[in-house]
């Protein structure tokens, strides 16, 4: 049966199809802990079963996720990507092809129980980017390979403290962005939620209430996640939450 990308962790939105395909909601404020609308991903099959083995299928196709993801810098803050490999043995090693550009650090998720009562058997790093540009990343186990690219927009610390700004304060008339994603049910847009969507992509879910799946964004089940900001609050807000640390691990 087709699966929607990575499976929901119960504490996050990491490997909860957020970095494949379903970051749709990723900005949602709701009364529920869902963070996003969640689609079944299209796959070939034959006979009924996908052709494809899924990442966490234990069928030993190395496989890294995201293949694809976005972040930023600005010689200042600390952008953070969270990645995660799977069906690899003890002797995995995950390398930037140039070293300055970012530091790989192993990270172990907080629950890695999803709520169907499954385990994610991932193996997760943080890529804590160094300099823009694009980051080839590989890892290597047992003679396989796979790769996976972070894409990193050059920022100026001006954006950053315009988005955090705008994110703590709000203006106007809307509400500052803490209180859904800090207080309250502190719903998940840090990089964990965001890191396969690009700049632009963010910024229209922001500005149109529209998910990149096409569904309106809802506060308490009603249509609304459409804000008044600025161009520079606009982009300073993008800026801001590929700074904020990623969420679920530990």
């Amino acid at each position: 049966m087709a699966s929607a990308g990575w499976k929901r962790l119960s504490s996050f939105g990491l490997a909860g199809a957020v970095f494949v395909a379903t970051y749709a909601g990723v900005f949602a404020c709701s009364s529920t802990e869902t963070s996003f609308v969640e689609e079944d991903e299209p796959v070939a099959t034959d006979a009924g079963f996908d052709t494809k083995p899924s990442a966490e299928s234990g069928l030993g196709v190395l496989t890294f996720m995201p293949e694809t993801s976005y972040s930023g810098h600005d010689g200042t803050h600390t952008f953070t990507v969270p990645v995660a490999v799977y069906d690899s043995a003890d002797d995995l090693k995950v390398t930037a092809d140039d070293p300055a550009a970012a530091e790989v650090v192993p990270k172990v998720l907080a629950n890695p129980v999803r709520t169907d009562g499954t385990t994610d058997n991932g193996k997760y790093f943080f890529v804590v980017v160094k300099k823009p540009g694009t980051i080839k990343l590989t890892a290597t186990s047992q003679g396989k390979s796979a790769t996976s690219t972070i894409t990193v927009a050059e920022y100026s610390t001006a954006r950053w403290t315009a988005g955090e700004t705008r994110y703590k304060n709000g203006g106007g008339g809307d509400p500052p962005c803490t209180d859904c994603h800090v207080n309250g049910k502190a719903i998940d847009h840090s990089p964990a939620a965001l890191a396969t969507a690009s700049d632009e992509k963010i910024a229209v879910v922001i500005t149109t209430g529209i998910s990149t799946h096409g569904f309106p964004i809802k506060i308490d089940n009603t249509p609304g996640h459409r804000w008044t900001v600025t161009d520079e609050e606009r982009d300073g807000l993008v800026t801001y939450l590929r700074s904020l640390e990623p969420k679920g691990f530990k």
